[in-house]
């Protein structure tokens, strides 16, 4: 199990205890065995890749849910992401059978904002596997191996394509060639290329 699937674990723990605590009847959606078995058939959250392919291409209406600050969301944002507090997502901030995504930094948050609407009976409810960190490190800012095998420089060059629709900036080995090679932002990412820097910055002194 992974650290974000450990704390994801603990967090719909925490989340089940304290919705049995305050409810005086129990609801079969927050059953533990049936959001576990929903955790262990990762049905609960969806990769980077295939939000961003997902939100690329338009191939599903998604409502994506940003649970951090204003602070936060106003310096980077995954684009068509709304901002809400806890409380407003779950008082019927999102009609009840739309696509919802939900994410936060890492991940605790959003997985304990996913439990709360399962036990709403929200049927069409994820979370963004590894939070805002996982679309920075997997989305903004992809690595080139240093030395890549056809599937892996494959893999990147998808990775690539993504991260410059985005408006990233794809991260190569410079050691080879002495510099990065330039790249070209694509249309829809150019904007958002001033946040993404500073987000990248603001990432790599925390690290």
């Amino acid at each position: 199990m992974t650290s974000n699937r450990a704390f994801a674990l603990v967090a719909l723990l925490l989340a089940i205890g304290a919705f049995i605590v305050r409810s005086p009847e129990r609801n079969a959606s927050a059953d533990p065995s049936l959001l576990a078995a929903l955790i262990d058939s990762e049905m609960d959250h969806i990769e980077p890749g295939e939000l961003a392919r997902s939100i690329r291409d338009s191939t599903i209406r998604i409502q994506l849910i940003d649970l951090r600050d204003s602070t936060a969301f106003a310096r980077y944002h995954i684009p068509g992401a709304r901002l809400m507090t806890l409380a407003q997502l779950v008082n019927d901030g999102v009609h009840r059978n739309e696509n919802i995504v939900i994410y936060s930094q890492g991940g605790t948050h959003a997985s304990q904002a996913w439990v709360l609407l399962k036990a709403k009976s929200y049927p069409n409810v994820r979370t963004l596997l590894g939070g805002l960190n996982a679309w920075n490190e997997e989305i903004l800012f992809p690595k080139l191996p240093s030395d890549p095998d056809e599937p892996g420089m494959k893999n990147f060059e998808e990775k690539k394509a993504l991260s410059l629709f985005f408006g990233g900036q794809p991260q190569f080995d410079t050691a080879r060639s002495g510099k990065p090679r330039p790249q070209k932002p694509v249309p829809g990412g150019k904007k958002q290329v001033p946040k993404v820097e500073k987000e990248r910055d603001r990432l790599r002194e925390t690290c």
